[in-house]
């Protein structure tokens, strides 16, 4: 069903046959191809006349048995579920890009890089030249663990050895290695600061089990 109104005037289901020029600003003409034998075309054009002169034409389509096509409906896409976060080891070659094919040994300077989670799962470290922390380094359970530099520094990012919730059940040895007569490191151009440095700019959080004294600084 084809209903154009022009002037005024509804043309409901025929061939409207007006010359253009007999056409006003506002009409709609609708022109109805039709085969030899009568029968519609596939196609038609609608015309709208913008000021009896000039027009804008439609393509028109012809449909059998109705027009109605069904609305498509998208898929969503699948929503993947969240990935866990890579964990770095410190035992595995492989989680060092920054060396070549091994773990840290005796003079390394070691860096935590931002955005490391590291896991320091083996009993004992290397006499590290440093270790700067700018990612997350924590310890593993399971055992007793110690860890040796000659300047130990959490820079930007957070040393963690238990939880508040869950803290670390086992024995754990922190050693800063140096004497007066070795060289020093300096925090900054304008603050050296010998050696036997643990220095904290960044976040550091211990949790152990309960004692009846204090920690020891030796």
């Amino acid at each position: 069903m084809i209903t154009v109104t022009g002037g005024g005037e509804s043309h409901g289901n025929s061939t409207l046959l007006d010359n253009a020029g007999n056409n006003t600003s506002g009409d709609n003409v609708v022109y109805v191809n039709r085969d030899s034998d009568g029968n519609i075309e596939a196609g038609g054009n609608m015309t709208y006349y913008v000021d009896g002169s000039s027009s804008v034409s439609l393509k028109a389509r012809t449909c059998w048995p109705s027009c109605y096509v069904p609305p498509v409906t998208v898929a969503e896409p699948p929503t993947s579920a969240p990935s866990e976060p890579r964990i770095w080891y410190w035992s595995n070659p492989d989680d060092w890009d920054n060396l070549p094919g091994r773990i840290p040994i005796d003079g390394d300077e070691i860096e935590i890089k931002q955005g490391w989670t590291m896991v320091f799962d083996i009993l004992e470290s290397p006499k590290l030249k440093s270790l700067h922390i700018n990612g997350h380094l924590s310890l593993a359970e399971g055992a007793d663990r110690s860890i040796s530099a000659y300047n130990i520094w959490v820079r930007a990012g957070t040393f963690e050895i238990g939880s508040s919730s869950n803290p670390f059940p086992n024995k754990v040895t922190i050693t800063l290695l140096g004497d007066m007569t070795e060289g020093y490191w300096a925090f900054s151009f304008g603050i050296p600061s010998q050696n036997k440095n643990f220095v904290v700019t960044g976040t550091v959080n211990f949790w152990g089990n309960k004692r009846s004294r204090g920690s020891r600084l030796l």
